[in-house]
């Protein structure tokens, strides 16, 4: 199963692991979670992360912040020549682990590793 370790200011948070299918389900489950907060998807996904400093304790509120976690990152774009495109459509044949770097004034500095998944027989 693809997988993506995500840590933020270098620390370890969360690993996600998916295929395709599980990205499309997790992007229509918090396109509607965003809607009910009255935000657009990649608002909420990105504040989330900006304000990230640890999760909640509520189980569902625990769940809401993962899952713009992982939203946020499925949605980015690589910006790598080599692997043009978001990082949702390597899922099939990449793991990645990715570091949001949090900087002044909001800026959010991205940096990943990417190796190669080993496939399910």
């Amino acid at each position: 199963m693809p997988s993506i370790a995500i840590s933020i200011d270098g620390t370890s948070v969360l690993t996600w692991n998916g295929d395709e299918a599980a990205a499309r389900e997790l992007e229509a489950v918090f396109c509607e979670l965003s809607a009910v907060a009255g935000l657009p998807p990649n608002v909420f996904a990105r504040s989330a992360v900006a304000d990230f400093s640890g999760f909640y304790t509520d189980p569902a509120e625990r769940e809401v912040q993962a899952m713009a976690l992982a939203y946020f990152v499925l949605s980015l774009d690589t910006r790598d020549p080599q692997r043009p495109g978001k990082f949702t459509d390597y899922l099939p044949v990449w793991d990645f682990e990715i570091d949001i770097g949090r900087g002044t004034r909001g800026r959010l500095d991205i940096s990943f590793a990417a190796s190669k998944g080993i496939p399910e027989s």
